[in-house]
């Protein structure tokens, strides 16, 4: 894990008291959430209001800058992070962590609604 260390110099500290500390430039992010959609569960989410995304066939990676979460309408879908690879489909309910860096691999066209935040 890459980190930066800084010395934190007190000027009315003695040497032996200079405090070395580190900052991680990386945070850890949570785990992505998949869970089957019921149609209770679809309505009080109120996915007939999010927006529509869909992509054909391919591999990219990405970077959430928030959260997000969707409902897979349509498609075959797996993900791969710094935690491991999931996969996912149509009528599964999926969370990506604000953070989370990845690479899709789309098998079957995905048709998702989304929302951020």
């Amino acid at each position: 894990m890459r980190f930066l260390v800084r010395l934190i110099f007190c000027l009315n500290k003695s040497p032996a008291q200079i405090e070395l500390r580190k900052t991680y430039k990386e945070k850890t992010v949570s785990e992505i959430k998949i869970e089957k959609a019921t149609p209770e569960k679809l309505r009080d989410l109120g996915v007939d209001n999010w927006s529509p995304w869909e992509c054909e066939p391919s591999t990219f990676d990405w970077h959430y800058d928030d959260r997000e979460t969707f409902y897979v309408k349509e498609g075959d879908v797996s993900v791969r992070y710094g935690g491991g690879e999931v996969r996912f489909g149509a009528g599964d309910i999926v969370v990506f962590p604000k953070g989370m860096d990845c690479t899709w691999t789309v098998r079957q066209t995905i048709r998702k609604v989304y929302k951020m935040g």
